[in-house]
């Protein structure tokens, strides 16, 4: 039970933020709004069979990368923080790209695949250094009033 009371949301998660950057690369370039890039869409007999696939995609997504977060629960005492956030970068960038390559967001070119590449690296480097630095002042703080405490006795 427990379990799916995580996947449930993650997979609404994901249906969210996908379509949301689908709307935003739509505002960014211009053109007309469509559930989905061309080359995907013209896979199918009709938009709305490739726009239910792209949201069970999208679901899947925020499933794996909603599952990949339980690893630093899970692990955190085992191993040290370096080595979880690179089996979780890994957990959510093979879904990613797969997911990435199958929805045509790039074009069959190892040049588009890097660009994606590095961009989702970046992103979640940020993101990493970000929670990191987050973690670090949340030790030093609860270590200090430890210290005040430890003083007062």
């Amino acid at each position: 039970m427990k379990l799916l009371k995580q996947i449930i949301p993650s997979a609404f998660i994901g249906m969210g933020i996908g379509t949301l950057v689908n709307f935003m690369f739509v505002l960014v370039t211009g053109r007309d709004f469509s559930f989905g890039l061309p080359a995907f869409i013209d896979q199918f007999p009709s938009e709305t069979v490739a726009a239910g696939l792209q949201l069970i995609i999208f679901a899947v997504l925020g499933i794996s990368q909603g599952l990949a977060g339980n690893l630093f629960t899970i692990a955190h005492y085992k191993q040290n923080l370096l080595v979880i956030s690179i089996l979780h970068y890994l957990l959510i960038i093979f879904p990613l790209l797969s997911a990435a390559w199958y929805l045509r967001w790039f074009s069959a070119s190892w040049l588009a695949f890097l660009a994606l590449l590095l961009s989702v690296s970046f992103t979640y480097l940020l993101i990493y250094t970000f929670n990191y630095l987050m973690i670090k002042r949340d030790i030093l703080s609860i270590n200090q009033k430890l210290k005040e405490h430890g003083e007062e006795e």
